[in-house]
Parts: structure tokens; C-alpha cells; sequence
């Protein structure tokens, strides 16, 4: 489990068994480390405080995590469990581990997502128009509020190369398959660039791109949490290329 909150605050991360008793109780800066768990309290790079509770597959059960407010300005805080999908199936056990309730659905990306100037994809499948988002594509928004993931593209029972065939393919899905799909995009709008003497930045390839995207999927007008600002359109992303003056800046919001 990870948790995170503000570098202005200060709590201490307690951890108790099923029958209610503490195993570890640790302010910032310390850590603990017994038979089936390990866990350390830091400040992150960031700035912000960390706690992480690492637990081995013989500690499966019922835990409860206790955060008691040291230092408190609002008491926010965010925290995750990540998937355990090989330890589980080794014990015969095909649900992940969970929090008991869960209070939010969103701020579901993996930290890898949340770049300043990355692009985090969102998936959905390309062969029915009508099917929501992937139900394995993360929701957003950051810890501190950006809007990611900013745009999503075909990543569900997708057809790739097969890794060591001569000649078969490989179906996959995941966001890892959708992702591959903007960078294809991104190489075309560079290249289409190149042709026409442009250099293009991060931020007018982000403009570009986003500006081009298509919706209903999502309905909703703006942001969405998974979909981001709308699903990738991989020609008009090339034609808005086209279209640009050369030696005219492009302007950026």
C-alpha cells in the first residue's frame, strides 16, 4: 500500500492485525520491518510525505491502517494498493487485494502517468463505438489536480507483432497497447513536420493533438476522468500539422 500527503502536514502510519492489535506505529522518518511486512515513512522528491506498507503473500488477511494526524492543516490524503495478481493466483485466490470500501474511484494512475509534460492514454476498444472506456484504464486526475489521462486510443483486443514469431500475432489489451498508438500518431506529426522545415515542442505537439480529438465517447463536454479531452483522431492530428505556416509560432494556452 502507498500513501501520500502534504509536505505541510505530519501524520503517523499505524498498521493492526485482524484482531485489532498493532504491529507498527511510525512518525516520518522511520521505518518498520518484521516477519511479513516491511514499511518506511519518508519525504518524497516532491516535497510531500510517503508512507509505503510492503506485505508478503503469507500476510494475506484482514489489516487495518490507522493514520493519526501529528501536524494537520486539511488532512488530506491519497493511498493506493497496488495489484497482486501473481501472488494471489499462487495462493488460489482470484480477487485483488482491496481496500474494504472504496471512497473514490478516481485518482487511479499509476505515478509513471503523471509527468508534467508526458502524455498519459487512456484505452477503449476500437471495435464497437458504443463500449465505455476500458474497465482496466485508469481514472484521473493527479494527487494535486492535472488533467490526466489526456487522451485515450484503441488499446482493448488489440492485434500486435508476437515477440520471437516469424508470423504471428498476438492479442493483447491494456494501456500498454493504447499508449503505442498516440506515439505512432506523434511520429507522424513530426514527420509531416520535418517535410514542411517545422520544429514542433512538446506543448504545440499537446496542442495539436488535443485539439483534433473526437467525443460521444465521452458525452460529457470537457475533461473526462479516463477518457481525458477525447478519444485520438490519427488524420486530423497529421492535416493540423499540415496547416501550420511555416515560421508562424503556433499559439500555445
Amino acid at each position: 500500500m502507498e500513501l501520500w500527503y502534504s509536505g505541510k502536514e505530519e501524520f503517523r502510519v499505524e498498521l493492526l492485525n485482524g484482531d485489532n492489535q498493532s504491529l507498527f506505529n511510525i512518525c516520518l522518518g522511520q521505518k518498520a520491518d518484521l516477519p511479513g511486512f516491511f514499511a518506511t515513512h519518508i519525504e518524497g522528491n516532491n516535497g510531500d510525505h510517503q508512507a509505503m506498507i510492503f506485505g508478503a503473500p503469507s500476510s494475506f488477511g484482514n489489516w487495518t491502517v490507522r493514520i493519526h494526524g501529528l501536524k494537520v492543516v486539511d488532512g488530506t490524503f491519497h493511498a493506493w494498493i497496488e495489484r497482486d495478481d501473481n501472488n494471489r493466483a499462487k495462493q488460489q485466490l482470484f480477487n485483488q487485494s482491496h481496500f474494504q470500501t472504496s471512497v473514490d474511484n478516481c485518482y487511479t494512475l499509476n505515478s509513471i502517468c503523471c509527468g508534467q509534460k508526458s502524455i498519459a492514454v487512456g484505452s477503449y476498444s476500437a471495435k464497437n463505438n458504443s463500449l465505455a472506456i476500458s474497465n482496466f484504464s485508469a481514472a484521473g486526475p493527479t494527487r494535486d489536480g492535472r488533467h490526466k489521462p489526456e487522451i485515450s486510443a484503441p488499446g482493448q483486443s488489440v492485434a500486435a507483432a508476437h515477440s520471437r514469431m516469424k508470423s504471428e500475432a498476438k492479442v493483447s489489451s491494456g494501456t500498454s497497447m493504447a499508449a503505442p498508438v498516440i506515439t505512432g500518431v506523434i511520429a507522424l506529426m513530426l514527420a509531416e513536420a520535418a517535410k514542411r522545415g517545422i520544429k514542433l515542442s512538446i506543448d504545440e505537439i499537446r496542442k495539436l493533438l488535443f485539439s483534433t480529438i473526437r467525443t460521444n465517447p465521452p458525452s460529457s463536454a470537457g475533461w473526462d476522468i479516463q477518457y481525458g479531452n477525447g478519444r485520438v483522431v490519427a488524420l486530423a492530428a497529421i492535416n493540423a500539422v499540415k496547416a501550420l505556416k511555416i515560421d508562424e509560432p503556433l499559439p500555445i494556452q
